[in-house]
């Protein structure tokens, strides 16, 4: 992004996403957001390759004694209960969606990525890497390189004169407007650093 700066709500947003997505035990945050919310829902499939996969690991049947030689055994029956509970939810997801296409975004995918050819990715990726880094200034200090997301600044980077703010992981902060914590930092007017304040 060049000429316009990222709001701080499209950055709670994408914040909110990414916790939403955490792997972080076991998909926790997904899981209960999705066991709160009514279908349709969007299923990941990575949550339900791992419920399938421990599932498998342990539907052997058990024994009921420590005796190897014993023969009877009995069903694993929690096993079971994550079987089906996986398959309920890829059954409730499957419901049909009244989603109108995009024309101009199902041309692109359709035409100009389906002729590009395989072995030109890697170099088109470079290309396109070198020209982001000579349009995007240095970064500096305080800002977290990988992280902007998590950061707004206000003032003038070019003067020496702005300050950092860190919002704060959503999961932290209490309903209702995010706050803002202050990082101060000056540096020498020289490096002819340009960053925008978000709106």
């Amino acid at each position: 992004m060049l000429d316009q700066d990222v709001a701080i709500p499209s950055k709670e947003q994408y914040r909110q996403l990414n916790r939403l997505f955490d792997g972080a035990n076991n998909n926790a945050v997904y899981r209960r957001v999705l066991a709160a919310n009514s279908y349709p829902a969007m299923p990941l499939i990575v949550v339900l390759r791992k419920d399938i996969i421990s599932t498998n690991e342990i539907s052997g049947p058990m024994a009921l004694t420590n005796d190897p030689d014993a023969e009877k055994t009995l069903i694993h029956f929690s096993a079971y209960q994550m079987l089906k509970k996986t398959i309920c939810m890829m059954e409730a997801c499957l419901v049909p969606y009244n989603i109108l296409p995009v024309h101009m975004i199902q041309e692109w995918i359709n035409k100009p990525l389906a002729v590009l050819p395989r072995e030109e990715h890697e170099a088109i990726t470079k290309r396109m890497n070198m020209m982001s880094e000579q349009l995007e200034d240095r970064t500096p200090p305080l800002i977290k390189k990988g992280r902007t997301w998590l950061q707004t600044v206000k003032g003038s980077v070019a003067l020496g004169e702005f300050m950092v703010y860190t919002l704060l992981d959503p999961g932290t902060v209490p309903a209702g407007l995010a706050k803002l914590r202050k990082n101060k930092s000056h540096i020498a007017p020289m490096l002819n650093l340009c960053i925008r304040a978000a709106k």
